[in-house]
């Protein structure tokens, strides 16, 4: 998956504190999210073309919504970082942790019998 594979420099290393962490490096955190974004919004818009059956119709509402979420925190964070607005960046970061809540609160309204799996939604960017 795209996201995911395009997501790693967030991850905190042995080498790297993630490219968005304290410590890590504005211009990669900015790159990141840039390709991440565009990654969430291939995402969504094959979401929003796709039919579920009903059984899934809260959680793919819910998932949706994180991605939109996701997807706006990370251009805040973005427009941040391209202006040095701290307070931007502060709110970007508020919105970041609320799209996390946001993917967890979609994936426990997959039925638990049908649960997607890996579950790839805790790697929505942090910075701290």
């Amino acid at each position: 998956m795209s996201v995911i594979r395009d997501a790693e420099p967030w991850a905190p290393t042995a080498v790297s504190p993630g490219v968005c962490n304290k410590g890590g490096s504005k211009q990669a955190c900015y790159d990141t999210d840039e390709k991440v974004v565009v990654d969430l919004q291939q995402l969504l818009d094959g979401l929003r073309k796709t039919s579920v059956p009903q059984q899934f119709g809260e959680a793919n509402t819910a998932m949706k919504d994180a991605i939109a979420l996701d997807i706006r925190a990370l251009t805040d964070r973005d427009t941040a970082i391209a202006q040095d607005n701290s307070d931007l960046f502060g709110r970007a970061v508020a919105e970041v942790l609320a799209a996390k809540s946001q993917f967890n609160r979609g994936y426990a309204k997959f039925p638990s019998y049908d649960q997607p799996i890996p579950r790839p939604f805790g790697l929505v960017g942090y910075s701290g």
